[in-house]
């Protein structure tokens, strides 16, 4: 598996080699939770992100892109 984890998929997969690493002791328990709090907010950003996009649909504006959403107004301004 690359260093770089870009899909979903590669989170998935690297959260059940952090689990099997728990297991086996390769991976201390600390170390598993500071992860598994790390994949939290980016599964939350994730779903903001969704959110977002489902509400720009709804109101016929713009849909950005996924991963292209700008964090604040200046960021989409400076776009145009």
């Amino acid at each position: 598996m690359s260093s770089k984890i870009e899909t979903m998929g590669q989170l998935r997969q690297f959260l059940a080699n952090a689990i099997l690493g728990v297991r086996d002791g390769h991976i201390k328990v600390a170390e598993a939770t500071a992860i598994k709090k790390m994949a939290e907010e980016i599964n939350e950003s994730m779903y903001a992100e969704v959110k977002v996009g489902r509400l720009q649909r709804d109101l016929e504006r713009e849909v950005h892109q996924f991963g292209k959403l700008p964090l604040n107004e200046s960021s989409s301004e400076q776009k145009k």
